[in-house]
């Protein structure tokens, strides 16, 4: 699996999980875009640029993880 491949699968896979949960656990987060990134992975995932995809997973995801980790340690409290 390339770099690549490998950032594609795990946005892939942090959107099909991004049910109803996120939207009042982690709120200000783009979560339907995220959702449409879903559509877009799974029907034109040949029109998405590989620029794009890594400026997602470098930039996007580690903001989209502190906000989640925050949001553990808030129910954990």
């Amino acid at each position: 699996m390339t770099p690549s491949s490998a950032a594609w699968n795990g946005l892939a896979k942090l959107v099909r999980n991004s049910g109803i949960w996120p939207f009042t656990l982690v709120p200000g987060q783009p979560w339907q875009e995220i959702r449409g990134l879903g559509n877009r992975l799974r029907h034109e995932y040949d029109a998405i640029r590989e620029d794009r995809i890594w400026n997602i997973v470098t930039i996007n995801i580690p903001t989209l993880r502190v906000a989640c980790v925050e949001a553990l340690t808030r129910l954990r409290g």
